[in-house]
């Protein structure tokens, strides 16, 4: 996470802020507490009675919210922004698992670290050697042993059955982001977190309109986002927006056009492009990797983003030996980023020429310069021009999701609005 955001929430980079991440994804899903084999000594200062107040609510068959575990640890003001700030350092809980392992991990350098220091010591006053080291191996190896268990009971499926329904009865099951682009939602089932969804066409072919178009429609539902944009500068991306909201070409404004229409369009979505606008964290210059990018998202997600685009991966130079191996190391930084942050991401994506030579629909080979997009992938959609009875439209094709199958649906696209809607005949 960026260090000046940290500081705003009054934390610092390290054990302090994995302890806030674990128990902020316990207090967001409940579910968590029951997978959660950490011990109260293993938190520090408040952190430790949030923890102890969290396990005791779960235990009596109470809710774990912020508003429940202030209650449970006496109220007061100190703990009310103490367990606010708790809250904001992840977007989701859905990454809890990872949250815990960091923290596990943090202890036992932690720990390694004392029983370095205490070795050091004890020698200094005398102590054998040999005698001290072995002492200090057991020390290590117990703590490892209690922090990464080599083999873990399996929960039988009965058990799971039992566990998931109960989930289901109290609404704790993880609930998919809804875009406000109602084809699209319908066909992807919402958006997971930390689900990767590529979408590819050949140029021209609206990418980064109907990018645009997502982010624009979740913005109304109040859902942040930050868009990287290589392909296209924030005044481009502006005006593209005013398309969309005016339903007219506002664009030839910026060409010469002294069309008072277009005018009077523009300006009358003045105030809805502001407020949208306003839930877009747009990047179009210097992206340059994947720390920069991390850094980005990180600090967005601390200001509450909760979706990501990225157009288009192409684009994005990395240390790769060829160009193909570039652009896979880049695909799996991202979706590493993605999950490590919690938030679902849309990556566009160039594809082969193969598509328009043998006049066909799309497959996942046609992905340009790299196998790993499809293997990083939880989705991969394409954006596709054809003709046939109704004549011509795009196809919007899903041809990988891994919990949601495949299918397609018939758009047609609206130049002069840069907006795609479907063809419900």
């Amino acid at each position: 996470m960026n260090p000046e955001v940290l500081e705003e929430l009054g934390y610092r980079p390290g054990r302090e802020l994995l302890e806030a991440q674990v128990l902020a994804a316990m207090m967001i899903v409940p579910a968590w507490v029951k997978l959660c084999d950490l011990q109260t000594t293993d938190f520090t200062g408040k952190n430790q009675r949030i923890y102890g107040a969290i396990v005791t609510l779960f235990e009596d068959g109470g809710d774990t919210d912020g508003a429940s575990v202030w209650a449970e640890v006496g109220g007061g003001r100190d703990f009310a922004e103490h367990i606010s700030s708790v809250l904001l350092t992840i977007p989701t809980g859905f990454n809890f698992p990872h949250y815990q392992e960091k923290l596990k991990k943090k202890l036992l350098e932690e720990k390694q670290v004392y029983e370095a220091e205490r070795l050091s010591q004890r020698i200094k006053t005398g102590v054998d050697p040999a005698e001290a080291s072995e002492e200090m191996r057991e020390r290590i190896k117990a703590e490892t042993e209690r922090l990464r268990p080599e083999t873990r009971d399996e929960p039988t499926f009965t058990e799971t059955v039992v566990e998931i329904l109960r989930q289901i009865k109290n609404e704790e099951t993880i609930l998919a982001q809804i875009t406000g682009v109602a084809w699209f939602d319908r066909i992807l089932k919402g958006m997971m977190p930390s689900d990767m969804t590529i979408l590819a066409a050949r140029p021209s072919n609206g990418k980064t309109a109907l990018t645009l178009q997502i982010l624009a429609e979740a913005s109304r539902r109040n859902i942040r986002s930050i868009f990287f944009s290589k392909e296209m500068t924030q005044a481009k991306l502006v005006i593209r927006l005013l398309q969309y909201l005016s339903f007219e070409d506002v664009g030839r404004l910026l060409r010469g056009s002294k069309d008072p229409e277009l005018k009077q369009a523009a300006l009358s979505v003045a105030d809805e492009a502001k407020a949208i606008s306003a839930n877009i964290h747009v990047i179009s210059e210097k992206i340059s990797g994947e720390d920069f990018i991390r850094r980005e998202i990180e600090k967005a997600v601390t200001k509450g983003a909760t979706l990501m685009a990225f157009d288009y991966i192409q684009l994005l130079t990395g240390k790769g030996r060829n160009r193909n191996e570039e652009v896979g190391l880049i695909s799996t930084a991202i979706k590493n980023i993605l999950k490590d942050t919690g938030i679902p991401g849309i990556v566009l994506s160039q594809m082969n020429r193969g598509v328009e030579h043998d006049n066909r629909r799309p497959r996942l080979s046609d992905l340009r310069e790299s196998g790993n997009l499809e293997q990083d992938a939880d989705n991969v959609c394409f954006l596709h021009r054809e003709k046939d009875n109704i004549g011509e439209h795009t196809i919007f094709l899903v041809s990988k999701g891994r919990d949601i199958g495949t299918g397609f649906c018939k758009l047609r696209f609206d130049g002069k609005s840069q907006r795609f809607s479907e063809i419900t005949n």
